[in-house]
């Protein structure tokens, strides 16, 4: 079981979420290592993804960018590829709620369902998230993505629709990547990738589906396989090896901890920076207007200036997107 500690700042309504320092980094930078995960554990790290955006749903949040690179894995060893946390809940929202930045897309283009590139307002869901997941299993089993398009960063939402065509003309199953997939992962994947969101499979539908159930490591079983090929976590030879061992893990955990304590450091400071930027533009601005009765023209141009600037600095500290 995972920590996450949550900070809330009531005057900037800014919500600083903290999660485990997880050591493994990106599900997209082992799947580049790896090419592609057996069907076993596919289906071992897909329930636990399932399961938590389950939950995630069942609280009214829908997480609106889904993707490997926003899943982190707990530890670099390539045995274990199974054990990660979802991360990066900058474009999180609850469900039916307004945007502050209008009917605009978010997320990654390759990971939005077709509800979401059509013309007219995007219709963000559970049924979008559930999208996405099948994208990333997808790739999970085959190494490669299901559909193509443009994908360039800030591009005009317009030239999504080379995603969307790629959609319409169906998922495939192509050869060799999915030569040696069985049929019920396949199945699986079709449900998640349903054009229409009504009728799309649920996240906790997925933890249900057959291909889950028969192919998922239980706890135990994992912790077996784990400890079956990893060194470091394998039975010791001696009470000295034992002693290494243990050693070893207290200082990982020591790492874990301080590069924890680390980020909520960041993250604080960047709030409170954020906020005196915040509180300097709105005092130079004072300044400027009460000012403006003897020189308006010139004062105009200062106070569009000292704004940009004040901008600029509560940007540098804005959650990435």
């Amino acid at each position: 079981m995972y920590h996450l500690d949550a900070y809330w700042d009531s005057d900037a309504r800014l919500l600083t979420l903290v999660l485990p320092y997880c050591a493994g980094g990106e599900l997209f930078d082992r799947i580049l290592a790896v090419k592609f995960f057996s069907e076993v554990k596919a289906a071992t790290l897909f329930r636990k993804l399932a399961s938590g955006v389950a939950a995630l749903h069942r609280i009214g949040v829908v997480h609106r960018n889904i993707k490997p690179e926003n899943i982190l894995l707990w530890t670099r060893a390539l045995s274990n590829s199974t054990d990660a946390v979802l991360a990066d809940f900058a474009l999180a929202r609850l469900d039916g709620t307004e945007d502050p930045r209008g009917d605009i897309r978010v997320g990654t283009p390759a990971y939005m369902a077709p509800e979401l590139l059509g013309e007219g307002v995007p219709q963000y869901g559970p049924a979008s998230d559930v999208w996405a997941l099948g994208v990333v299993l997808y790739i999970l089993l085959s190494g490669v993505p299901p559909f193509y398009g443009v994908t360039a960063p800030h591009a005009d939402p317009d030239s999504h629709s080379s995603i969307l065509e790629s959609i319409q003309d169906g998922i495939k199953f192509p050869s060799p990547y999915f030569d040696s997939v069985s049929g019920n992962a396949r199945d699986l994947v079709a449900r998640c990738l349903t054009t229409d969101p009504a009728t799309r499979i649920t996240a906790e539908e997925i933890v249900d589906h057959i291909w889950v159930q028969e192919n998922a490591m239980s706890e135990e079983d994992e912790a077996k396989a784990q400890g079956a090929v990893d060194d470091v976590t394998a039975t010791p030879r001696s009470s000295a090896e034992a002693a290494a061992q243990a050693e070893a893990a207290a200082k990982a955990e020591a790492e874990r901890a301080a590069e924890t304590n680390r980020l909520v450091a960041v993250a604080v400071n960047a709030a409170k920076a954020a906020e005196r930027a915040a509180s300097a533009a709105a005092s130079a601005t004072v300044r400027l207007n009460a000012r403006s009765v003897k020189v308006r023209g010139s004062v105009l141009v200062v106070s569009v200036l000292a704004a940009g600037v004040a901008g600029f600095l509560a940007g540098r500290f804005a959650v990435r997107r």
